[in-house]
This record gives C-alpha cells, sequence and structure tokens, in this order.
C-alpha cells in the first residue's frame, strides 16, 4: 500500500530522488488529491514548495512520477465530469401542489368576502392597526392582516410570491415548515412593525409580510447548511466566510428588489418579516440538531 511519508523520514538519496507531480492551495488539498496514490505501493511525501507562496506539492520517487501524475489528473478529470453529489446538503421533501395552494385558495375567499356588503367590517376589523393593538389589546390584528388585501394585484402578487419561496422551503423542510415560517414569521414581522410604530399611528393589510418572512426563511436554510456541521456542510464551510456573507447580502438584495418599491408599500413590515423569518428558521433548525 502506497504512504504518505514525513520529510524527516526521508533519506539523502531519496530527497534527491523526488520529483513534484501537483501542487495545491494548502497541505490539506495536497493530501486529498494523493489519496488516489494509495493503493499503487508506492509512497509520497507533501512538502511546502521552495518559492515560500504558501503552495504544498505532492513529491514522488522519480521512478513513480509519471504513473502519479497520471493517477493525479485522470482523478481531478472524474472529478470534474462526476461532480460530487451535493442534495445531502439540502434535503428534498415531496411536495404536493394541493398542499401549497391551501393558503392561496384562503386568501382568494377572503378576498372574495371583502368584495362583499360586509367588506368594509372584515377590512376594519382585521387590519394591522397600532394604536387598537396597544390601545385596545386586539392582538388578533398581527395575524389577521395577513390575509386581507387592497385589490386584485396586490393580492395575485403575495399569492405568486408565497408560492415562489414557499415551494422551496417546503422541499428542503417539509410542506408544514412552510406554513409554519410564513404565519410565524408573518405575526413576528407585524410584532416588530407594532414596537416601531407603538407611539404612533400605522395601518397595513397584506400577506407580503409572510412572504419575505419566507424569503429570510430560505436564507436562514443556506445559513444554517453553511454553520452547520456534517460531511455536506463541510464541503460548504470550505468556501469560507464570504459564502456566508454572499448569500445573506443576496437576500437582502432581493428583498430591496421585491420589497421597497410602491408609493404605498410597507417596506418596514417586509425588512421585519424577512428578519423573523430568518430567526425562525436558524432558532428552529439549531434547536432540531442539537435535540
Amino acid at each position: 500500500m502506497s504512504q504518505s511519508r514525513d520529510r524527516g523520514e526521508l533519506t539523502p538519496e531519496e530527497k534527491a530522488n523526488l520529483i513534484c507531480v501537483g501542487r495545491y492551495a494548502g497541505s490539506r488539498q495536497a493530501h486529498r488529491a494523493a489519496t488516489v496514490l494509495l493503493a499503487t505501493g508506492n509512497w509520497y511525501v507533501v512538502l511546502p514548495e521552495p518559492e515560500d507562496d504558501g503552495r504544498f506539492g505532492i513529491y514522488v520517487p522519480s521512478a513513480f512520477a509519471l504513473e502519479a501524475a497520471d493517477l493525479i489528473l485522470r482523478n481531478r478529470k472524474e472529478e470534474v465530469e462526476h461532480p460530487p453529489d451535493l442534495t445531502a446538503l439540502w434535503p428534498s421533501h415531496s411536495v404536493s401542489g394541493w398542499h401549497l395552494l391551501i393558503a392561496p385558495a384562503i386568501l382568494v375567499l377572503v378576498f372574495a368576502a371583502t368584495a362583499t356588503e360586509m367588506g368594509t367590517v372584515i377590512l376594519e376589523w382585521g387590519r394591522f392597526d397600532s394604536q387598537r393593538i396597544r390601545g385596545e389589546g386586539e392582538w388578533w390584528r398581527l395575524l389577521t392582516p395577513l390575509f386581507l388585501h387592497a385589490d386584485a394585484a396586490h393580492l395575485w402578487g403575495n399569492i405568486l410570491g408565497g408560492l415562489f419561496f414557499g415551494y422551496f422551503v417546503a422541499r428542503q423542510k417539509g410542506v408544514a415548515m412552510a406554513y409554519g415560517t410564513a404565519l410565524v414569521g408573518g405575526v413576528g414581522g407585524n410584532f416588530l412593525n407594532l414596537l416601531t410604530f407603538w407611539y404612533g399611528s400605522h395601518l397595513s393589510i397584506g400577506a407580503s409580510t409572510a412572504v419575505f418572512a419566507l424569503l429570510g426563511g430560505l436564507i436562514g436554510l443556506r445559513c444554517k447548511d453553511l454553520l452547520g456541521k456534517g460531511r455536506g456542510n463541510r464541503i460548504m464551510r470550505s468556501y469560507g466566510k464570504w459564502t456566508l456573507i454572499g448569500v445573506i447580502g443576496a437576500g437582502l438584495a432581493l428583498l430591496g428588489f421585491l420589497g421597497a418599491g410602491g408609493e404605498r408599500t410597507d417596506v418596514l413590515a417586509h425588512l421585519y418579516g424577512f428578519v423573523a423569518g430568518f430567526a425562525w428558521i436558524m432558532v428552529w433548525t439549531f434547536w432540531k440538531q442539537k435535540r
């Protein structure tokens, strides 16, 4: 069997007979690439490059150099042509379209009800009203605004956004978690909005707080994968902190692109929904991991 040797174990003759068959950014990467040599019956040694540029080389006896270089090259080609299956990073759940359509159906029915003679009463009773929540203790108004919409464009925009982000959350954590994230994040976002306008007056309706909670939850799942433990997550962590920053930055950019336009847009509710959904997913997944 081939084996890795330390430099101190080599005789002067062996040191003089070494040939480099590959250079890598670190010793760990070099040893990983050299594992393809383990079954050849020859030895190798990983040494820092003399140029002192931080790289490490795989060195083998000159008689073994051609075979070793060919094995390493062919192994790298196979890795490119057959990349590792990373689907284990984000487990896939079966998602039924009928399950995802429950929420849109409820939103459509409620919207139809607001178009009747009772519409004004429904909107008055269910909308987010910071003064009524604080002064009258009408805490249901943290939930009910998620089911109310001003017009058809408002309704269908939120339905499409919720289906899009909700589908990807459901694929990773199941339909129940997608609905849970939308509700917990939506209510949490409205609560943060209430704290902001605790001494002021603020009215709002719409499921967009829940929609952006799903976006925040999706970003939270990616961040949890980067910070978590396990074989697949180690692969992700190898990309470093910049990947984590990039994921969060991409989520915030999407939040800004989708949630900051329009004269009547409740930008803070969108931001708070994103934050609440992100926090909910991170807390829930790490709690499950500790159990």
